[in-house]
């Protein structure tokens, strides 16, 4: 088995795309999926006790590789929101949405400045295959 990546987040690059530490000499490829993970896992105790039962890694997002570097690698959100209120059923449009690193709704800008996102440079990465994050992702 192929030893998981693990890296950082050191850009952001669009309110889509951030810039990762890690790259082609890490054996990162086009493609390869990251979660973005929270600083410290989530510690799980039993109720009104200190015993910490277990602990849970815990994404801000999840992101796929779209472009590599030497020591780099640029990646992108992914995931697609679809509406869901009572009248979605009747509406013209398709009323579903690209994840971005926002962490409001606030109006789209072309670069995202740090204090606007749920992703913050210095936030861990790591790599995971098949399928979904085997953790808890948020949502967007």
């Amino acid at each position: 088995m192929n030893e998981v990546l693990k890296g950082h987040v050191v850009a952001l690059i669009s309110e889509t795309q951030v810039a990762l530490d890690i790259g082609d000499e890490a054996g990162v490829e086009i493609g390869m999926r990251f979660a973005i993970l929270r600083p410290e896992p989530e510690e799980i105790r039993v109720p009104g006790g200190d015993e910490v039962l277990d602990t849970l890694l815990v994404a801000r997002t999840v992101v796929k590789v779209v472009h590599v570097r030497p020591k780099i690698s640029v990646a992108q959100t992914f995931r697609v929101s679809k509406s869901s209120s009572i009248f979605s059923a009747f509406a013209v449009a398709d009323k579903s949405r690209p994840e971005t690193l926002r962490s409001d709704s606030k109006f789209v800008a072309s670069q995202l400045a740090e204090r606007d996102s749920k992703v913050k440079i210095g936030d861990p990465v790591i790599q995971y295959t098949e399928g979904d994050f085997p953790g808890i992702v948020a949502d967007f």
